[in-house]
């Protein structure tokens, strides 16, 4: 008995990890797979061997969300927040630093980080490269195509991510993963 009581608050998380991960776990694998697939023959071959390993690590970004405090904004951006209307005299693609400028960066961190972290991710990527450390490019391989799927979701980028504000409760998990599973 005391061993299910001490297993309990693991198995909590794991299904709220599974609720609340982007695109599902199962979704976030298929695109890290299918990445790898999709690559041009340099970087295929390199890659191609160490597919089940992208495949396997394609979720561990949304398992920082629970353990990494400044995880969770770097999954979205909630492009709709009254507070993120300083944007819009940016252009389209403005850095993070004119960004921090126009709107402050608590508020970027309290409404989401997401088109920057991809930045982030990719500087990464390039660094870890320029090392020729296997293990350093595959997690920051891993982490780029997590997020760049993460920025294709929809409810990535609004306010009511989940339909709360319009009695539509449980939208996030039904359209990242109960439709596509």
């Amino acid at each position: 008995m005391t061993r299910l009581i001490r297993l309990y608050p693991l198995a909590i998380l794991c299904l709220l990890a599974q609720v609340f991960g982007a695109w599902g776990f199962a979704v976030h694998r298929h695109i890290n797979a299918a990445a790898v697939d999709a690559l041009s023959p340099p970087l295929r071959g390199w890659f191609l061997p160490h597919r089940d390993w992208l495949f396997d690590h394609a979720v561990d970004a949304d398992k920082r969300k629970h353990m990494v405090k400044r995880e969770p904004p770097k999954h979205y951006v909630d492009l709709d927040a009254p507070a993120l209307s300083c944007l819009d005299t940016l252009g389209p693609a403005p850095w993070f630093d004119r960004a921090v400028l126009a709107c402050k960066e608590d508020t970027l961190w309290e409404y989401g980080v997401l088109p920057w972290n991809i930045q982030w991710a990719y500087m990464r990527l390039v660094a870890a490269m320029d090392t020729g450390i296997a293990e350093s490019i595959l997690r920051a391989a891993s982490d780029l195509g997590h997020y760049a799927a993460d920025a294709h979701v929809p409810l990535h980028t609004t306010v009511n991510y989940n339909g709360q504000l319009t009695g539509q409760d449980g939208i996030h998990a039904l359209w990242e993963t109960r439709l596509p599973e």
